[in-house]
């Protein structure tokens, strides 16, 4: 989460990109501040839309905190990053608020995609298809 921030924040001044290939490896030990355990199959079945929700929800406040910052200016942003924080935002708001009922789902999950949304936030059809069944994806 220390790294999301940052790099948010440094995109802010200047332009940042991804490589596609791992440069490190995510060591786990005993004092993590965050980290993951292994979970048995029915805990990723069952648990995995709890957990998706968790993880949405955590940066539903990332991405908010970021836009109070900008807003009491105490970041100078070009508006065209402030306005991709604010759809990251809508976008993990709606599927951190998806109903249950699968039927429900469907119009919140339609509309994500016609926004472009889920291909430029998440993983497209894949978190898509994950959100309809209740996934963690």
């Amino acid at each position: 989460m220390h790294d999301e921030w940052l790099a948010i924040a440094t995109s802010t001044q200047m332009k940042v990109d991804c490589m596609h290939w791992a440069s490190i490896d995510y060591r786990q030990h005993g004092t993590n501040q965050i980290g993951a355990r292994p979970r048995n199959l029915l805990e990723s079945m069952a648990f995995g839309w709890v957990a998706r929700r968790v993880s949405l929800a955590r940066l539903c406040v990332l991405y908010r905190s970021f836009l109070e910052r900008i807003d009491e200016g105490g970041l100078a942003v070009d508006p065209v990053v402030r306005e991709a924080v604010e759809q990251r935002l809508r976008h993990s708001l709606a599927r951190t608020n998806l109903p249950r009922s699968p039927l429900r789902r469907m119009a919140i999950v339609a509309a994500e995609l016609r926004s472009g949304r889920y291909a430029r936030f998440s993983y497209g059809i894949r978190s898509a298809t994950g959100d309809l069944l209740g996934l963690r994806v």
